[in-house]
């Protein structure tokens, strides 16, 4: 299972020394910096999921014209016409938030959760888009003779690649409520309410606050 052209392994350093000139960033802010190359790599994983789900309705798409049953082409049932349009649909949707993530880093804003929602949305769509193709495919779908087959294979290293998902969501759900919590600050006056529930959301989101 997975996506066989990335050889993932594990990689294990013992007695490893480090020479100084050779450091990259501060010292000791190592799984910070890690965390900053998630929010590029979140954008390169959408952009690889949407690949493979425009892959996906591309090959069920020539397969819907050229399948017949019952004397005419699959694509003309409503059933299967209708799965083509959602796929349509939702590799559209996928498009403008990758392509919203890539336009703000490239012009130097901030990213962060415009990556992790890019991300979270391409990879899942990507894989309800697949479901679909196999469906459309039946039973050659699940053959190796086919496409489909290896971009539904392909799909189950994206939802954990760059972060999981659940990760992407603790990301853009600890933005959110920073946006809120400001509102609130502005609206109340307090410092004291708006510190407790900032603290409420950087507990829950320790990934986020390493990254922040």
């Amino acid at each position: 299972m997975g996506w066989r052209a990335s050889d993932t392994r594990e990689l294990t350093f013992e007695d490893a020394v480090v020479p100084k000139e050779n450091l990259l960033g501060e010292l000791g802010q190592g799984f910070a910096n890690f965390l900053k190359t998630l929010d590029a790599g979140r954008i390169g994983i959408a952009a690889l999921s949407l690949g493979i789900a425009e892959g996906a309705y591309e090959q069920a798409l020539a397969y819907a014209g050229l399948r017949k049953q019952f004397g005419k082409p699959i694509g003309s049932f409503q059933g299967v016409s209708f799965q083509l349009a959602d796929m349509a649909l939702e590799i559209e949707a996928g498009t403008h938030l990758l392509y919203h993530a890539a336009w703000l880093k490239q012009n130097g804003r901030p990213f962060k959760k415009e990556a992790a929602m890019a991300k979270l949305y391409s990879s899942e769509m990507a894989g309800e888009v697949t479901d679909m193709a196999v469906q459309i495919h039946g039973g050659y779908g699940l053959m190796e003779e086919y496409d489909v087959e290896r971009f539904w294979r392909a799909l189950g290293w994206a939802d954990g690649t760059g972060g999981g998902n659940v990760d992407d969501e603790c990301v853009f759900a600890e933005r959110q409520g920073r946006t809120y919590l400001v509102a609130i600050h502005h609206e109340a006056g307090t410092r004291q309410e708006t510190g407790r529930l900032i603290l409420g959301w950087w507990h829950r989101c320790p990934g986020a606050r390493a990254g922040a």
